[in-house]
């Protein structure tokens, strides 16, 4: 199944280095992709950082507080949230628990990406997922938009930044 996001190549340095330097301390992290409302092209990345932020191996967990505040920030700039990525210390895969809590909303997309303290910068070595039909479906990776600057923001409870 064709990946319908279109990820500029100056988001890749950014989420590669985020999640090494997480993964460098044995923790997974990870964020989300924003743009238009009605464009698939990645406009922003979204870092979870701060209060109610949770990492550690095996594990990352975002509060229901930061969710909020980050879909509320991303509501008032009249964007929307297309997918979430985050990292594994291995594979890529959806594990158990993120198939459980991940967010199971249809046309909703998750990617994983693979050794979190040496990450792939090729986001096609990643894992991408689709939630279609009530189960999440294996896609392709994003096309790669050349030439376009990417925004780049942290959230957490404490706001967006």
């Amino acid at each position: 199944m064709k990946n319908p996001l279109r990820l500029p190549e100056s988001a890749l340095s950014p989420i590669q280095s985020h999640v090494a330097e997480f993964g460098q301390l044995s923790a997974e992290s990870g964020g989300f992709f924003v743009g238009a409302t009605d464009s698939p092209v990645i406009t922003s990345i979204m870092f979870a950082n701060g209060l109610g932020i949770e990492r550690k191996h095996g594990g990352f967990a975002v509060s229901a507080k930061a969710i909020d505040v980050l879909f509320g920030w991303v509501e008032n700039q009249g964007a929307r949230v297309w997918a979430q990525f985050h990292s594994h210390p291995t594979d890529a895969f959806l594990s158990a628990i993120d198939i459980k809590y991940g967010f199971s909303v249809e046309g909703f997309t998750s990617a994983v990406i693979p050794r979190f303290s040496s990450p792939p910068r090729d986001s096609n070595q990643w894992g991408w997922w689709r939630y279609e039909g009530k189960s999440w479906q294996r896609i392709t990776g994003p096309a790669i938009v050349r030439n376009q600057i990417v925004s780049v923001y942290t959230f957490g409870e404490d706001g967006v930044l």
